[in-house]
């Protein structure tokens, strides 16, 4: 009886660990899948690859937060500087129409 029960457990614990990592395995493709169509899909719309958009907006928090701690407050601080780039940028059109309408 008691060899019945270990070749029982053993094969239970062959099947269970071939089970996962059939499971792993599907994982680990279904996410090389979809890493491949957002590559080829930023490559077709010419935008850049959802990843890296990512990590640009984490890096650039984390900088944020970094300045924020280092400067004393999430605030910009009202100087001449920042005044005078404001009315700078405040001149400057994005778009001008130079169609000829008649």
């Amino acid at each position: 009886m008691d060899l019945i029960n270990q070749l029982f457990a053993f094969f239970l614990r062959a099947f269970l660990l071939v089970v996962g990592m059939v499971f792993v395995l599907g994982l680990m493709a279904f996410a090389a899948l979809f890493l491949l169509v957002a590559v080829v899909w930023s490559l077709i719309t010419g935008k850049k690859h959802p990843v890296h958009v990512v990590w640009q907006r984490a890096r650039s928090t984390r900088d944020q937060v970094w300045r924020a701690s280092r400067g004393g407050g999430f605030g910009r601080k009202d100087t001449a500087e920042t005044t005078e780039s404001r009315r700078a940028l405040a001149d400057i059109t994005d778009v001008q129409d130079l169609s000829d309408k008649r």
